[in-house]
């Protein structure tokens, strides 16, 4: 207990911010108070989760004690290489972008959604979508299962439960429909970039559900026909993880509503 009291003045922090702290720190399913990991409702004097408190580093920090502030995160830009990924490439099956999936496309504009992401397609633009869906269908054959389709609002907004626009639009729906999904995130990423001219402007993420391997989220921008991504690292899995970081970017971007009625829409849904 003395030792803990010692660390405990020399930080600056109460027994109880350094129990929630090596807490917060062991695996990212532990959360010793209901509901701690949304932001919003984090009680004051509770900490966020140690950036130096790991499970084989004890409680040290870099300078021998806690470290207790958050770092701030900085996306990693994707450069797009303009070709995709096959069988016959050696990047093929690279880990920091293929894997089994479960997708989720979280939308902030230009209809904020949680799940799903829907882009509405350029009037005029609907053949130029269809022809390049089929050519990329040959050029990745072993590609059986992409989370993009083709929908329009007369012949299929019943259907799939969506009414944003007149009868005669179109939409490139993001939404993965199968359980699993093996894909290289790098061909989704050419795919999007290929349909960005046929596109309105949108802005939406991309994140897995679980495997262990979804530790990073995809952030998308689609604008005046070109398309930006940037990918961002995460010390957890990306649906405990997600919450957390789009609180923090709405802090870092507090001059964007559309951003921030995003970041409370996913608070008021509690959704991970």
């Amino acid at each position: 207990m003395g030792k803990l009291t010692e660390l405990a003045e020399s930080e600056g922090a109460a027994h109880a911010q350094l129990a929630l702290a090596w807490l917060l720190a062991k695996k990212d399913y532990i959360v010793p108070i209901p509901d701690l990991r949304n932001t919003p409702t984090v009680p004051p004097r509770t900490l966020p989760r140690p950036t130096s408190c790991r499970r084989d580093a004890g409680l040290q920090g870099a300078n021998g004690g806690v470290s207790y502030a958050r770092p701030m995160r900085e996306p990693h830009p994707v450069e797009l290489t303009g070709t995709f990924v096959t069988r016959r490439d050696d990047r093929w099956r690279d880990d920091r972008w293929y894997g089994r999936f479960r997708l989720r496309f979280p939308q902030v504009s230009p209809w904020p959604d949680l799940y799903t992401t829907f882009v509405r397609v350029r009037p005029g633009w609907r053949s130029l979508v269809e022809e390049t869906l089929s050519v990329v269908a040959t050029e990745v054959p072993r590609q059986k299962t992409w989370p993009v389709h083709l929908l329009n609002q007369k012949v299929h907004g019943r259907g799939w439960e969506f009414d944003l626009g007149p009868p005669e639009a179109d939409y490139l729906c993001l939404e993965q429909l199968s359980d699993i999904c093996y894909i290289d995130m790098r061909n989704l990423h050419q795919l999007i970039d290929l349909l960005a001219p046929a596109m309105e402007d949108a802005h939406f993420f991309v994140y897995s559900m679980g495997d262990g391997l979804g530790q990073w989220v995809d952030e998308v921008r689609i604008r005046d026909g070109r398309s930006s991504f940037a990918r961002w690292a995460l010390a957890g899995e990306a649906w405990a993880e997600f919450p957390v970081l789009c609180a923090e970017l709405g802090d870092s971007r507090a001059g964007d509503e559309t951003f921030g009625r995003f970041v409370a829409l996913m608070s008021d849904r509690r959704v991970v």
